[in-house]
């Protein structure tokens, strides 16, 4: 079993058609102590729910150590997959569930590098014309294009693209996407789907 920061397993059976994913989530949060300081906190979540649907979710463990985080993430998805649930990325499985499938992009929990931090959620911007913009809440950017730039990203996989602090990103054409490498670069907007935090 890879520990990466989602992890996740399918279970059919009967009338069962059942996904359920174990994800890591990075929070920075702010410390007022003789000055403002920003620290990691990761958080373990359960997502669940039948395949083609909404999955459901809940914070599982919530601490300050990756290392605890990957320990505790790794503890809920064997005590799935040890009631038949079966890991998607395992050589062995043969179902039809992929990273790819939507349902399972959009509930991928952004990077756990520090690069994704979850914030209160600001008041919705309108689209300005000739502009796409985004809400600073929306930290996941999916991959629907990667011609010529198959070294650095995926199709289907989520990775983190960058905002800047408070305000809005105008987007004209351009984002700033974190590769598999952990490298930011600017991408043509077009080659990705981005994702809102819910």
């Amino acid at each position: 079993m890879k520990l990466e920061s989602n992890l996740v397993a399918h279970y059919s059976a009967g009338t069962s058609d059942k996904v359920y994913m174990a994800c890591i989530r990075c929070h920075v949060v702010n410390v007022v102590n003789n000055g403002l300081q920003q620290t990691k906190k990761y958080s373990v979540l359960g997502k669940w729910g039948r395949r083609g649907k909404k999955l459901s979710s809940q914070v599982k463990w919530t601490g300050d150590d990756l290392h605890d985080a990957r320990i505790q993430q790794g503890e809920l998805f064997r005590d799935k997959l040890s009631e038949g649930y079966a890991d998607i990325d395992s050589a062995s499985y043969r179902g039809p569930v992929t990273r790819n499938d939507r349902e399972i992009a959009e509930n991928m929990e952004a990077g756990i590098d520090g690069k994704s931090s979850v914030q209160n959620k600001p008041e919705k911007k309108t689209s300005l014309e000739n502009e796409r913009v985004l809400d600073p809440t929306t930290q996941v950017a999916v991959c629907v294009d990667n011609s010529g730039m198959e070294d650095r990203f995926d199709i289907g996989t989520s990775y983190v693209f960058e905002l800047a602090k408070g305000r809005t990103e105008r987007i004209k054409g351009m984002v700033k996407v974190y590769d598999k490498t952990g490298q930011a670069d600017e991408y043509m907007a077009e080659r990705f789907r981005f994702i809102k935090e819910e």
